[in-house]
């Protein structure tokens, strides 16, 4: 008998109805059905999107919880975590496809590697218009590299990840963080509490590539929010003191003494992976 799992996704009104539906469209078209998907739906009044839902109400058990503001994607998993059925939980973004395979593979792990609690994959970037691979992004696979890699970047992509509830709980759940680094925040937390983790070296997802660098208006509240991500690495023993006050230093230095415009030029802000 196959294991039970959950799909958490948020849903905002910037949702697009056409991701959206190809999104659900492929978690339905997987070689396993989740026992429950729950859609956080806030701040959306689009008779589309709902149309959506409608019809994916009719082939699973599809629970929507809907709210007239949007109070964030943290708010929304976290929310939708706490009335989720099952142990097992996999986050599916409303802008990214899911292979057939997906689900299928990541429960495979989790029956083989019991004491693995996060598990994400490779992903694949596609055109917006003519959904062409445009790229494959390699993740560090073995725990030990995803442990150093969560130094300088988030080691899992949302859209990827299917996790131990109760793991995630432990670790305060979803929280609010500045510049929706909401998943980063919690892996460093969760990983800091001694669990271990995984990514898959096939590529499972696939989703639109962002034309736009991801540059924040305040490169003072982006230095801030990084160096708390660094304070609750120390915090956790993650990284060490002489680790710690270098990372800080290069962050002061990349955002708040080298000029923009030669930042853009030089650096792309590949660590994002949210």
């Amino acid at each position: 008998m196959e294991q039970k799992f959950s799909v958490l996704i948020y849903i905002n009104d910037k949702s697009s109805f056409e991701w959206l539906n190809r999104a659900l469209d492929s978690v339905l078209a997987n070689t396993v059905r989740p026992s429950e998907i729950i859609a956080v739906v806030c701040g959306v009044k689009s008779p589309q999107i709902q149309l959506i839902l409608d019809k994916a109400k009719t082939n699973t058990d599809l629970r929507v919880l809907s709210y007239p503001v949007d109070y964030g994607r943290a708010f929304a998993l976290q929310t939708a975590l706490s009335k989720s059925s099952c142990e097992l939980v996999a986050l599916q973004d409303g802008n990214s496809i899911s292979s057939s395979h997906r689900f299928e593979k990541q429960l495979a792990y989790f029956k083989g590697h019991p004491d693995i609690a996060v598990l994400g994959t490779c992903f694949q970037e596609i055109d917006e218009k003519s959904l062409v691979p445009v790229g494959d992004h390699i993740v560090p696979l073995a725990h030990r590299k995803i442990k150093k890699f969560l130094k300088q970047q988030c080691p899992f992509q949302h859209g990827t990840v299917m996790f131990k509830k109760q793991a995630v709980l432990e670790a305060g759940n979803y929280q609010p963080f500045p510049f929706l680094l909401e998943d980063y925040y919690l892996w460093v937390r969760v990983i800091g509490k001694g669990y271990k983790t995984a990514n898959l070296p096939d590529i499972l997802v696939a989703m639109p590539k962002d034309p736009a660098m991801r540059w924040v208006c305040s490169a003072w509240l982006f230095f801030q929010a990084n160096k708390k991500l660094h304070d609750v690495m120390r915090e956790y023993k993650l990284i060490s003191v002489f680790s710690y006050y270098g990372k800080v230093m290069s962050c002061f230095i990349k955002y708040l003494l080298i000029p923009d415009w030669l930042r853009k030029i030089f650096h792309t802000e590949t660590w994002i992976f949210n």
